[in-house]
């Protein structure tokens, strides 16, 4: 699923950031320092709080504005923890095989540039 097709609450600001694009070094270096490889799957920071796998899918879905067909979709569904750390791995590798098919590499975390 992407956060592009999800509408979020109008008073939520959303930066979608390729990982694998140069200008994403400072956000791929937090989620590195908390030991987590966005090879494994997505990563959002909120509120200062860097929410991985299952837990962002949880806050996506909390995060939906579930006036429109798509948000009520994923926020009833995915809103239940249980449910998103139970459908998560699917859609992880769901993700990865398109990923994979597309012939798109993994980020290679040991690559990013690191402080200067």
């Amino acid at each position: 699923m992407s956060a592009e097709i999800v509408k979020l609450r109008r008073n939520f600001r959303l930066h979608l950031i390729n990982a694998r694009d140069e200008g994403a070094h400072d956000f791929v270096k937090q989620i590195d320092a908390a030991g987590f490889d966005l090879n494994q799957g997505m990563a959002i920071i909120y509120q200062s709080r860097i929410y991985i796998g299952d837990e962002a899918l949880a806050l996506i879905a909390a995060l939906s504005d579930d006036r429109r067909i798509w948000g009520w979709i994923v926020h009833h569904i995915f809103k239940s923890r249980t449910r998103s750390r139970v459908m998560y791995p699917f859609l992880r590798a769901f993700r990865n095989g398109l990923l994979k098919l597309k012939g798109v590499r993994p980020i290679d975390m040991k690559a990013m540039p690191r402080d200067r």
